[in-house]
């Protein structure tokens, strides 16, 4: 005890308002929350004050009481995914930060988080090459479909084959403990007979486009994401598909002035690459859209 009360940052001689980010080269967790878990904030809060009051607990009661849109602050939503399933009174949540949020959403809240830390299938999909990754925090692109086989419970992939892997990955994880079938299926895990239906390099190493949809998918209210899938489809050339995703990114908010500035910003770029290139056709489709824009922008009375 005593060499421990030499430590700097010792929990015995700190306070309720202890916080330092970083210590170091080296991240300090207990910095990080204990403002908003720690014993000592947490007797300075009433009794009818809800606590902890970490947003990723706040967030967990909203969703537990039928929040689907839970606020950060007024008008303001998350943007993650949060949906009732089509049978029973179960909700699909894409939270990456699952402690708190599964500890307080409850076990009616199937949370997906894109690290795979608790997701079944995601924990086995191949982690995306990322070098400055944290420990054990490795992302992963979401399928196409995967969330919406959560939500319909029925099969929505848009890879057949990684639907045949998950219809096998369920018997596994929800099939009776000591079937026949369950058995066979997690040996059958174990020597790599369904190894062949995972895309590996499509996972290991994505194309901007499909980590922009991965992350649209999981957080589909964020302007941004529909905006990154917009120019990666520009560069592909399928200016159809970059045009819808713009309109989903201002249809996130439509209020938003900030949201129609990015999305001006984007199209500017274009619209100076195709001019450069001498691309006339897809100059003008950009030139016809910001022009849909900018009538957009008067019709809500922005100058």
């Amino acid at each position: 005890m005593a060499l421990g009360l030499l430590a700097p940052y010792t929990p015995f001689l700190s306070g309720g308002d202890y916080a330092p980010a970083r210590v170091n080269e080296h991240g300090d967790e207990r910095g990080k929350f204990y403002r908003y878990t720690g014993l000592l904030p947490g007797l300075r809060k009433g009794f009818d004050e809800a606590f902890p009051d970490h947003w990723w607990a706040v967030r967990a009661r909203a969703v537990r009481l039928g929040e689907m849109q839970p606020h950060i602050k007024p008008g303001q939503a998350e943007g993650m995914l949060v949906a009732p399933m089509v049978r029973g009174n179960g909700v699909v949540a894409a939270w990456m930060n699952i402690g708190l949020s599964g500890f307080y959403a409850g076990p009616e809240v199937h949370i997906v988080d894109a690290i795979g830390l608790s997701d079944p299938l995601l924990a086995r999909l191949p982690a995306r090459f990322d070098p400055e990754a944290g420990a054990g925090h490795f992302g992963r692109i979401v399928p196409e479909g995967y969330l919406a086989t959560l939500i319909s419970g029925e099969d929505r992939f848009a890879d057949r084959r990684l639907g045949a892997y998950y219809a096998a990955l369920l018997e596994v994880v929800r099939g009776d403990l000591l079937s026949r079938s369950r058995l066979l299926a997690i040996w059958a895990f174990n020597t790599g007979a369904y190894d062949d239906l995972l895309d590996w390099p499509f996972y290991r190493h994505p194309s901007p486009l499909t980590l922009a949809l991965s992350d649209a998918r999981m957080e589909p209210l964020n302007p941004a994401n529909h905006i990154r899938v917009a120019a990666a489809y520009f560069k592909r050339g399928d200016d159809q598909r970059a045009i819808d995703a713009l309109n989903e990114a201002i249809s996130t908010n439509p209020s938003s002035f900030f949201n129609f500035a990015m999305i001006g910003q984007m199209l500017d770029a274009h619209r100076q690459h195709f001019a450069a290139v001498g691309d006339s056709a897809r100059l003008q489709l950009v030139r016809e859209t910001a022009a849909v824009l900018r009538s957009r922008l008067e019709w809500r009375g922005a100058p």
